[in-house]
């Protein structure tokens, strides 16, 4: 019985949703996490909304092993761009794709925050976000939340995969 519970434990999916509601589109986050809210998830997938600040998804962490970021990004490259990102990968784009709004703590400083707490307990991060940009109107950002969700979905059941079996 104890074995299973580990199990469960050890392919949780933490899914968090960052974003500000008074900066247009940088709630692409929060509303990811509204529609994924009447989806029939796994029961090792947490989902959750960090509005505001992503330093509350610190909190979240603790006992997860693989954490997916949700946040809009403006950047240079087509509107409505999706990208699906590690850690290192958003480290080295990070000039070109900035989060919307100013939070008080970037994406990549959680992370790395995370990852120094937690250490090897927390597996893998992926952020995902889309370009958003002030020319959008409000429907092209609503079209957004269903490509972004795709690339949940894709990521959640790779963590799933290859989550390592406890020996």
């Amino acid at each position: 019985m104890r074995e299973a519970a580990y199990e469960v434990e050890l392919n949780k999916v933490l899914v968090v949703g960052v974003g500000n509601l008074s900066v247009k589109g940088d709630d692409l986050g929060l509303r990811v996490i509204d529609a994924m809210e009447k989806m029939d998830l796994p029961n090792d997938v947490e989902i959750a909304k960090a509005p505001g600040d992503p330093a509350e998804v610190l909190e979240r962490v603790s006992g997860v092993e693989n954490v997916i970021i949700i946040d809009a990004f403006k950047s240079p490259d087509e509107p409505g761009k999706v990208y699906v990102m590690n850690l290192k990968e958003l480290e080295k784009i990070a000039e070109k794709i900035k989060p919307v709004s100013s939070h008080q703590t970037s994406v990549i400083d959680v992370a790395k925050i995370a990852e120094t707490i937690y250490g090897k307990k927390l597996r893998k991060i992926i952020f995902i976000g889309a370009n958003v940009t002030d020319q959008m109107s409000e429907k092209e950002i609503k079209k957004l939340v269903p490509k972004v969700i795709k690339q949940v979905c894709i990521q959640i059941n790779k963590m799933r995969r290859t989550n390592p079996q406890k020996s």
